[in-house]
């Protein structure tokens, strides 16, 4: 979406990329992208978030923005998947976390637990069926939505969360709507996140509040920029179910040039 473009009311912009120039996201605005390569992808009318390769790990810092405990929010984002490689894999975690950022393998579908509610989009390599999954508990097995998703369509995806790690750990809900269709999908209702009090090995005691976007990608070999993702929100306050921005493109477009005027007689 281009810079100024009307948000629906209710809904704060965390990043739409095009602030920035293509190439490394790497210490640009909040994101911290600590191992793999993550772009900005210049789509000549749009800008978006892509990956090389996989083994991948990038976040952004929600600041103000972060969820402490007793927030509820809803975390919006897009993503599209291209059509001109079906049979790469696909192994991407994406959602909000309290975790330190340090490895993509911190924040794969192994991890036991300390991670916070995600969205898992999966194709096996050499499969034209893409998956998302979601895990209902710390240390649960990933379970998977029956929902279709299609390479080359452009997907809303909200999360409605209550962080009440305090309590019982972070409460979550998932939507999807394909773009162009006229309502959302429930995916995933009132699920426990992956998160709790225990007291990790390497990372101590979890913190209380959501204070990063993460992108994880694990492992290698999952193709060039084959996934985008665009358009990240936060409500500033309770759930949302609006678009906070219209989408824009997500295949390259040149933009128009100028037409040339010819002054005179022929």
């Amino acid at each position: 979406n281009v810079i100024g473009a009307e948000v629906a009311a209710g809904w704060r912009a965390l990043d739409t990329f095009e602030s920035y120039s293509d190439g490394s996201i790497d210490n640009l605005g909040g994101w911290i992208n600590p191992e793999g390569v993550v772009n900005v992808v210049d789509l000549g009318s749009n800008k978006a978030m892509g990956f090389e390769a996989g083994n991948s790990l990038n976040a952004l810092q929600l600041r103000s923005w972060s969820m402490p405990v007793g927030a509820m929010n809803t975390y919006f984002s897009r993503f599209y998947i291209s059509p001109n490689d079906a049979s790469s894999l696909i192994d991407i975690n994406f959602g909000l976390t309290e975790r330190p950022i340090r490895f993509s393998t911190d924040f794969n579908n192994a991890v036991a637990g300390g991670i916070g509610p995600f969205l898992r989009i999966e194709r096996l390599a050499d499969s034209g069926e893409i998956n998302l999954f979601a895990k209902n508990g710390v240390g649960s097995t990933p379970e998977a939505s029956d929902f279709e998703v299609e390479a080359g369509t452009v997907y809303n995806v909200w999360f409605d969360i209550a962080n009440e790690l305090v309590e019982d750990g972070d409460v979550f809900s998932i939507y999807i709507q394909a773009e162009g269709d006229s309502d959302r999908t429930l995916l995933f209702e009132n699920y426990i996140a992956d998160r709790d009090s225990a007291v990790d090995p390497f990372f101590g005691p979890p913190g209380a509040d959501l204070v990063t976007a993460f992108f994880s990608l694990d492992p290698a070999g999952q193709g060039s920029e084959n996934v985008l993702f665009d358009d990240l929100f936060i409500s500033a306050d309770g759930f949302l179910d609006t678009v906070p921005v219209a989408a824009s493109n997500f295949v390259f477009q040149a933009a128009p040039k100028d037409p040339i005027v010819v002054s005179g007689a022929l």
